[in-house]
């Protein structure tokens, strides 16, 4: 990734490692087959959550923003919400089927926005 591309979406460098590092992690517990099962939302929303914040606003997202964009943002804020307030941990959350993204943004603005 570019200079450019970490400025324009609003991150640095430490977020951009921290987020591909954790993917590296993923693939080392579960292996390339099993990493590549699992949903994206589970992929995304762990390296998002250890990144710290998506690289769009969490409480008061723009709706023009880019799709894959929007998209990271709501795989972080299930994910941090199954981890914050559900209590599950990365492997309890590898192995969870529901994606409550109604129950995750009612938490997030009623708890941090």
């Amino acid at each position: 990734m570019s200079r450019e591309a970490i400025d324009r979406l609003g991150t640095s460098i430490e977020g951009v490692r921290r987020h591909e590092g954790k993917h590296l992690q993923q693939v080392d517990h579960l292996g390339w087959l099993q990493y590549h099962r699992l949903d994206e939302w589970k992929r995304e929303g762990i390296a998002e959550y250890v990144r710290g914040t998506p690289t769009i606003s969490v409480c008061s997202p723009n709706p023009d923003e880019d799709a894959n964009r929007l998209s990271y943002r709501e795989f972080y804020v299930v994910t941090r919400y199954l981890i914050e307030q559900e209590g599950l941990t990365e492997t309890e959350l590898y192995e969870y089927e529901e994606y409550p993204l109604k129950q995750a943004e009612k938490w997030l603005s009623k708890m941090h926005c």
